[in-house]
C-alpha cells in the first residue's frame, strides 16, 4: 500500500513541447555514450556495415526520434496537472521497450547477420536498451523526486499555512465571453478559481452556507486572465487555473511543485514548476500588503 501511495505523487512534467528538443539531445547523448563506452554485448566487428562510432550514434538517434515522437503525442493530451511518479515511471519503462524493439527492426541495416530477425537479438536489444534505462528509472528517478519534494516542502513551509484575507475595493467585473449574449457579472469576492477546460472555463463559486456553485462560461483562461489582471489576488497558478489568494487554506509542498487546500473544502489547486517563482513573489507581496 505504501509503495501505491508513492507512486501516486505528484510528479513533474519535463517533456512539455519547449523542453523536447533539448531533452531529446540528451537522449541521444545518454544513449550514445553508453554503447560506445561500455559496448554491453561483445562487439563483432565482423558484422558490422559501419564502423563501431557511427553504429553507436545509429543507436543514439532511434533512441532520440522515438522519445521525441512518444512525448511529441503525449503532449497532445497535456497531462501536467495529472502527472506523478508511477506515470513517469511507466511511461519510460513503455519507451524503453519501444527503443528496444526500434533498435532490433534496424538491425538489417547496421549488422551483417544472417540470424538478425530471431527472437534472441530481439530479446538482446530490449535487454540493451533496459541496461541504459535502469539508472534512470531506479535511481535517478526516486533520488530527483526526493530532492524536489523536500525543495518544494521548505518553500511551502516559508510561505506559511495561515489563512488571510484582504478587503476588495471592488467586488465585481463585467466578464466578455466568446459570446456576447454570454456576457456575465463576476463576483470575485466570492470566486474560489476557474479552470480551463478546453474552450471554456469553469467558475467555481463560493455561494450561500459556504456551498460551492459552478459555472461554465465560454472564454478561454487567458481572456478571463487578461480581464481579471487589476486583481492582484487572482493569480495563475497552473496553465489550467487562476486563483483567489483569500481563499487559501494550507499550502505544502510536492514533487510538482505546491499543492494548495482551499478554504471549508476539500479541494486541492495545483501550483506547477513553471508558475512557482512568480507565485512566491505574487503570494509574499499580498500577505504583506
Amino acid at each position: 500500500m505504501k509503495l501505491i501511495h508513492t507512486l501516486k505523487q505528484p510528479y513533474t512534467y519535463y517533456y512539455n513541447q519547449k523542453d523536447l528538443p533539448l531533452e531529446t539531445l540528451i537522449v541521444f547523448t545518454f544513449f550514445f555514450f553508453f554503447t560506445y563506452l561500455f559496448e554491453p554485448f561483445n562487439v563483432n566487428s565482423s558484422e558490422h556495415v559501419f564502423n563501431f562510432f557511427f553504429i553507436c550514434s545509429i543507436h543514439g538517434l532511434v533512441a532520440a526520434f522515438l522519445f521525441f515522437i512518444y512525448f511529441s503525442i503525449n503532449n497532445l493530451r497535456p497531462e501536467e496537472e495529472k502527472w506523478n511518479l508511477g506515470k513517469e515511471i511507466t511511461h519510460l519503462i513503455f519507451l524503453l521497450l519501444l527503443v528496444g524493439f526500434g533498435n532490433y527492426l534496424i538491425r538489417p541495416i547496421i549488422y551483417n547477420n544472417p540470424d538478425n530477425i530471431s527472437i534472441f537479438y530481439l530479446w538482446e536489444e530490449i535487454l540493451h536498451t533496459w541496461l541504459v534505462g535502469i539508472l534512470l528509472i531506479l535511481f535517478i528517478i526516486p533520488l530527483n523526486f526526493i530532492r524536489l519534494y523536500k525543495s518544494n516542502s521548505k518553500k511551502a513551509a516559508k510561505l506559511g499555512a495561515s489563512p488571510f484575507e484582504h478587503t476588495i475595493t471592488s467586488k465585481t467585473f463585467r466578464i466578455h465571453t466568446q459570446t456576447q449574449i454570454d456576457t456575465f457579472d463576476l463576483n470575485v469576492e466570492k470566486l474560489m478559481f476557474a479552470k480551463a477546460e478546453g474552450n471554456y472555463v469553469e467558475f467555481v463559486l463560493e455561494g450561500e452556507d459556504l456551498q460551492l456553485t459552478k459555472e461554465v462560461k465560454r472564454i478561454s483562461l487567458k481572456e478571463l486572465e487578461d480581464q481579471l489582471k487589476n486583481c492582484s489576488w487572482i493569480v495563475k497558478t497552473h496553465r489550467s487555473y487562476l486563483l483567489n489568494l483569500n481563499k487559501i487554506e494550507k499550502i505544502s509542498g510536492n514533487a510538482q511543485g505546491y499543492s494548495i487546500l482551499l478554504n471549508n473544502t476539500d479541494i486541492q489547486i495545483p501550483v506547477s514548476r513553471s508558475n512557482l517563482k512568480k507565485f512566491n513573489v505574487v503570494y509574499n507581496q499580498f500577505k504583506y500588503q
